[in-house]
Parts: C-alpha cells; sequence; structure tokens
C-alpha cells in the first residue's frame, strides 16, 4: 500500500468505470446547441428590427403636425375667443397627420374626425351645418376651411400634383359632429412615400368671423376632437385598402381644455364610452 493513496488495483478499477462518450454523440449535441443560439440570434434581429421601425399611425395637433403642434387650444392661446380676427397668430389651425407605411402608389386619402362638445347641446360656434348663425355676413357653414396641402413641418402628400376634395359634416343631436375630408389627385402620378415618415393628411381652420358681437356663440365651450381613421387610396386600386385608425402620438386634441368630457387615450377606463360615440356614426 502507498502511502496516503489507494492500491493500484483501486487506481485501476477507478479507471476502468469511467464513461467513454463516443465522438460522434459530443459532436451532435454541439450542433444542436449551435443551431438553437443562431435561431435565438435572429428572433432577437428581428424583434430589433420591428421595435426600430415605427407603426403607422395617426397625429392630431393644432398650430403645427405631430410633436411639432399643441394638444390643446386654451383660453392662454392667441385666439382666446375675444376676437373676430382671422391673422395668423391667432388663426385655428388643425393638422391632421400620419406616420407612412411603405407604399408606391399613393392618389389620394380620406379622414374622418370626430367631436363632442360639453355641455349637452351644440353651440352655434361648433355648428359648422348651421346657415342661420351669421359671422360678418357669412352663414357659419362656410366657417370651417380645409385644404390637403399646408407647408407644416411634416411632409405633403400630394408633392407637387395637383389635388381637390371635398368636406362633409354630420350633426349628431344633440353634441356631437363627425367630418370627412376625401382629396385625390388630379393630375400627376401616383406617389411614392417614405416609409415612418409623418405626413400631412389635412388641414382644418376655424373662422374666427362672428365670435364677439350678435354672431355665433359657443366659442369658449370646451370640445373634445378625435382623428378616428385615415384611409390611403391607391391606383390601381388594392383588394384590401390601407386604413390607418391607431394613434403614432396622440390622434386627438381638446378646445379648452376639453374638461369635463374624456378623450381617448387621456383616461383608459373611459375608452369604451368613446367607442360608444363613434358608433353612432357607423
Amino acid at each position: 500500500m502507498r502511502k496516503g493513496g489507494g492500491s493500484r488495483n483501486q487506481i485501476e478499477s477507478t479507471q476502468r468505470n469511467r464513461i467513454s462518450v463516443p465522438l460522434y454523440l459530443v459532436v451532435h449535441l454541439l450542433e444542436a446547441n449551435m443551431k438553437k443560439a443562431l435561431i435565438l440570434s435572429v428572433l432577437l434581429l428581428a424583434l430589433s428590427a420591428s421595435i426600430a421601425m415605427a407603426a403607422p399611425g395617426l397625429n392630431l395637433a393644432w398650430d403645427d403636425c405631430g410633436t411639432f403642434g399643441n394638444a390643446d387650444r386654451g383660453a392662454a392661446a392667441p385666439f382666446s375667443c375675444n376676437s373676430n380676427s382671422n391673422t395668423l397668430s391667432k388663426a385655428s389651425n388643425l393638422y391632421g397627420t400620419y406616420v407612412a407605411p411603405g407604399i408606391t402608389d399613393l392618389v389620394g386619402n380620406e379622414a374622418v374626425v370626430d367631436y363632442q362638445v360639453a355641455g349637452g347641446t351644440m353651440p352655434l360656434w361648433w355648428n359648422f351645418t348651421d346657415t342661420a348663425c351669421l359671422g360678418g355676413g357669412a352663414g357659419r357653414a362656410g366657417q370651417l376651411l380645409f385644404t390637403f396641402r399646408n407647408g407644416s413641418s411634416c411632409l405633403d402628400w400630394p408633392g407637387s400634383a395637383g389635388v381637390s376634395g371635398n368636406m362633409t359634416v354630420t350633426n349628431t343631436p344633440p353634441d356631437r359632429a363627425r367630418i370627412k375630408l376625401i382629396g385625390a389627385y388630379t393630375s400627376g402620378t401616383p406617389q411614392t412615400l417614405v416609409m415612418d415618415s409623418e405626413y400631412n393628411s389635412f388641414l382644418l381652420t376655424i373662422n374666427n368671423a362672428g365670435t364677439l358681437g350678435s354672431g355665433c356663440p359657443g366659442c369658449a365651450t370646451a370640445v373634445c376632437i378625435v382623428l378616428n381613421s385615415i384611409k390611403l387610396n391607391e391606383f390601381p386600386a388594392a383588394s384590401t385598402p390601407i386604413v390607418i385608425a391607431n394613434p403614432a402620438n396622440a390622434n386627438f386634441v381638446t378646445w379648452r381644455g376639453g374638461s369635463p368630457l374624456v378623450c381617448p387615450g387621456a383616461t383608459p377606463t373611459h375608452k369604451s364610452s368613446w367607442g360608444q360615440l363613434k358608433s353612432l356614426y357607423r
């Protein structure tokens, strides 16, 4: 017996009892692990790409487009319901925009905007279908103006092509209304939109004439305005039209704070009530 160790027979017996793994099995296990690592790497790259790429979405803002604009047209704004003026500093301009998907044949767009006033009754100042309310000699029906090319901080979807369109306003008593805007090319070739870039869909301008005097009362009424959807029209027409309905940053604005109305996105628990409002127009 050797000092401090086992006998020679014991050592040889231990060596004989060791498990021997065939080389081909080791190689197979290594290949399986490498495949798993490769699949995981591909999934992580795909996830990173999807996070980096902005999803198509809607924005609505006062004074300028998207995050360049403002979420509320309040009492402290340049126009605070104290003038009939429509100078640039007092103009109430509402910009509807969208973050674009990849598209190469755009020839027009259609937008749907809903609004609700506080107090339970549509005031004359917000009733754009009314022709009895006089504003500087003009019916209130002409007090809501629109265009599809506006030169804001975002891109204009018509580019240099000729474009025309129309707007309709439908009231749902007692306190709601829907605005539909349709714009289409009159000349030029279909446009290509740069993916993830933000494009102007429309500009709405509220004419301030008739705010004071014997004009149209109700300017100071709180209002919630929501851009519900934008449909992108292609040529030739796609079998499944592209309709953008989710917000990019914020697809709603307020007038004079909007309170006590609860605009969509402000309080998640009230989203269903706004869904009920939209369903009235369908």
